[in-house]
């Protein structure tokens, strides 16, 4: 198990299991590479916990399908940390709007569903948090 984490992020098993080492810097053309695994497998993660719950909850109870929708925000959220720690910043952009409407969209349906309200008037609130969005990236 060692080798395959070590073969990953293309360090030595040593360097794992040591306290105290050298760091190793990776070169530039593998830092793109690590990155996007990380990101992916934190992603994957994500939905497959989703996934896990969402089963767990159709064996023992009925299927909660909102546990997909709430993860949708969830998934933005990481984006946006993965994408601030190692993306272009202006593409936070589309991650912070992909929250918005994920948010909004959560608690419609699950008003909609579990208390059987429907306050589609909530997607109206879109318009201005784009906008507010756009000026601020747009200066940025």
């Amino acid at each position: 198990v060692l080798k395959r984490i070590a073969d990953l992020f293309e360090v030595s098993v040593d360097y794992l299991i040591t306290s105290e080492h050298v760091s190793q810097r990776l070169p530039d053309g593998n830092t793109f590479r690590v990155h996007q695994k990380v990101s992916m497998i934190s992603l994957l993660g994500l939905w497959a916990l989703s996934s896990l719950v969402f089963v767990l909850t159709w064996i023992l109870l009925e299927p909660i399908w909102l546990i997909f929708v709430y993860t949708i925000p969830i998934t933005m959220l990481l984006l946006i940390v993965f994408n601030s720690l190692w993306g272009k910043k202006a593409y936070n952009f589309y991650w912070i709007s992909g929250l918005v409407i994920g948010v909004i969209t959560s608690v419609y349906l699950s008003l909609l569903t579990l208390a059987g309200v429907n306050v589609w008037q909530l997607f109206i609130l879109i318009f201005p948090a784009e906008l507010v969005l756009f000026s601020v990236f747009k200066r940025s």
